[in-house]
């Protein structure tokens, strides 16, 4: 008869749990909210000059990349084989060599908002290098079928 309190007991205390984390609950709730209507917003500001560079350099995954951050997308172009070679062919491709190239290869923003995004976000220097990488392959891939 004893079982009864205990579960009583345990009951009473997930619902003070719910009750002291229903404040932080609903504050996660709202920054989603927010965090989802600035990231759509952006989204919509940003497809034009995605749109844009497809004209431009080619599709996705093949002229061009795309990096999708809260801040808002980065373009980047496949890099012409003598930029791509000057970058490969370097001993040491470290963190101002993967700018270099990432500033050669950006289309979309301009390189003070690339600033701004890599200042947030550092990985997304290294994203970037590797989609351009990837970018490079695709290139190598059509100058060995020439």
């Amino acid at each position: 008869m004893s079982a009864a309190p205990v579960v009583d007991e345990v009951a009473a205390l997930r619902a003070k749990l719910a009750a002291a984390r229903a404040p932080r609950d609903q504050k996660q709730a709202a920054l989603e909210r927010e965090s989802e209507i600035a990231r759509l917003t952006q989204e919509i500001a940003d497809e034009p000059a995605i749109a844009d560079a497809v004209d431009k350099h080619g599709a996705v995954g093949d002229g061009i990349a795309i990096l999708r951050t809260p801040e808002g997308a980065v373009v980047v172009k496949r890099p012409q084989q003598a930029v791509w070679r000057r970058f490969s062919d370097t001993k040491n491709t470290d963190g101002p060599a993967v700018y270099k190239l990432v500033r050669g290869c950006v289309v979309y923003p301009s390189l003070e908002r690339l600033e701004a995004i890599i200042e947030k976000r550092p990985a997304a220097l290294e994203q970037l290098g590797g989609l351009i990488s990837e970018l490079a392959i695709a290139r190598d891939a059509d100058l060995a079928g020439k």
